[in-house]
């Protein structure tokens, strides 16, 4: 231990031990993406498949963090390990935007040129497999007829937004405020006030998560919004499916800084949890704007 310490007074890297934790965390992720993708073939199977990597992936960021804090208390991070730790949040960042932006520049392009292809309003080749292929097909976004029913039946209807989406994105907009609001507080050395805007973001946060999945749930099951209901059911699911899982880690993440923000573990130098706790809820925060914008009103 007392190396570790010789090391940290040059400002050197903190070099820890050897762990197990990547290789539970692929094992855990490894059997959370079979279950993903057995989900809609075998449910049971592909549940069963889920939880177990949910449980690994939990239990591996549960003494993962533990090992971090550990360190971290121990004074073996300095300056240079508060850098990567928040260049690696900055590729979280770019990583997540650019899932995003995927699936965002895809609902993008299917608007501007698949639709108008489908439906006969470009060129003439298109006009041509207009014809012949869905003469009556109408482009309309949300897409709601496919352009072969028989094969993917589209939506029965559309999900009101300015319903539940909406109550969340002013949830969302609350949560965002409360952890600006943390992040003040440790910059002014106000313990009372970070401890009550954590609490806070982490009821409200979870509040946000539980309305996210009942709203997947009912734009299934009522509405008819499913992967397999065309590019729209597809879309629509697929950014509000990881709006919901950046939410859930999120609050995952926060439930391990809050304890620590009662513990006084952070101040004005040494709050990079709490940072990067509030980047992952603007994020969140983001995401749900731009899903709002472009998936329920445009």
């Amino acid at each position: 231990m007392s190396d570790h310490h010789d090391t940290h007074q040059h400002g050197s890297y903190f070099v820890p031990e050897h762990s197990s934790r990547p290789i539970t965390a692929a094992i855990g992720l490894l059997f959370l993406g079979v279950g993903s993708i057995m989900l809609t073939e075998s449910p049971n199977t592909g549940l069963v498949l889920f939880g177990i990597g949910a449980l690994i992936m939990l239990a591996t960021l549960f003494f993962w963090f533990r090992d971090v804090i550990l360190e971290n208390r121990q004074g073996l991070h300095d300056a240079q390990m508060d850098r990567t730790y928040r260049w690696g949040m900055f590729w979280y960042a770019v990583v997540q935007i650019m899932l995003f932006m995927a699936f965002f520049g895809a609902m993008i392009f299917i608007r501007a040129e698949t639709l108008p292809g489908l439906g006969g309003h470009l060129d003439d080749a298109f006009k041509v497999t207009h014809l012949l292929l869905w003469p009556n097909f109408t482009p309309h976004w949300p897409l709601m007829v496919n352009p072969s029913q028989d094969e993917f039946m589209g939506p029965h209807s559309m999900v009101n937004a300015w319903g539940w989406p909406a109550i969340n994105l002013v949830i969302i907009f609350i949560v965002s405020l409360f952890m600006m609001a943390a992040q003040s507080a440790l910059k002014h050395a106000k313990a009372v006030k970070l401890n009550i805007s954590v609490v806070m973001a982490f009821l409200l946060g979870v509040l946000f998560s539980v309305i996210q999945t009942a709203s997947i749930s009912h734009a299934m099951s009522v509405h008819g919004i499913t992967t397999d209901s065309g590019i729209y059911g597809s879309l629509f699911i697929m950014l509000n499916f990881l709006v919901l899982l950046n939410a859930v880690v999120s609050v995952i993440v926060l439930l391990f800084v809050m304890p620590r923000c009662f513990l006084g573990h952070f101040d004005k130098m040494h709050r990079f949890a709490v940072d990067a706790v509030s980047q992952m809820w603007y994020l969140v925060g983001f995401f749900w704007l731009a899903t709002f914008l472009f998936v329920y009103l445009l």
